[in-house]
């Protein structure tokens, strides 16, 4: 099981980056309209894009694996229950 999920949660995150880039270009080109792009620069642009997404997945998988108490995760289950 735990191969089914680790390949589920990788086709997840390449599903998520290829979205992620997308949506910022699309905003770039929306930001810049009639701007002249050459491949060189949209590859360039979209590396940095990648990189971006690639450092926010890898600090929410550090913010995750912080060990947390069973207490700790009720007490912040009750809070946002409470929210509701």
């Amino acid at each position: 099981m735990g191969c089914l999920s680790s390949r589920m949660n990788t086709c997840i995150e390449h599903h998520s980056k290829e979205l992620y880039i997308e949506r910022a270009e699309t905003r770039f080109q929306r930001t810049r309209i009639g701007n002249t792009d050459t491949p060189e620069r949209k590859k360039k642009r979209r590396k940095i894009y990648e990189q971006e997404f690639l450092r926010g997945v890898e600090s929410h998988r550090k913010y995750m694996g912080k060990n947390i108490s069973d207490a700790d995760i009720i007490e912040n289950y009750k809070k946002v229950t409470a929210g509701m």
